[in-house]
């Protein structure tokens, strides 16, 4: 994993640890796509990384949602709940 992609990945499993420290039933993360992203279809560079992330710490992907940043550019917004 490159390490832009390893940074983000842990740093959203911070945020979800510490979330389940604070006894939080739900998780919700917003992850958006890098600025180098080419906006075709295909692979969308650190989703995968960083909702993996937060399901090894504890969390399951339950709703996601997505939309466009002010830039035109998509974002998502992931809901996890406790395993």
């Amino acid at each position: 994993m490159g390490w832009i992609k390893d940074a983000k990945a842990t740093a959203i499993a911070k945020e979800a640890t510490r979330a389940i420290e604070e006894g939080r039933r739900v998780f919700i993360a917003r992850i958006n796509v890098g600025m180098t992203h080419h906006l075709m279809s295909g692979s969308v560079p650190g989703f995968a990384e960083q909702i993996e992330a937060v399901e090894d710490a504890g969390w399951r992907l339950d709703q996601m949602s997505f939309c466009q940043d002010a830039k035109d550019k998509p974002e998502g917004y992931f809901l996890f709940r406790r395993a």
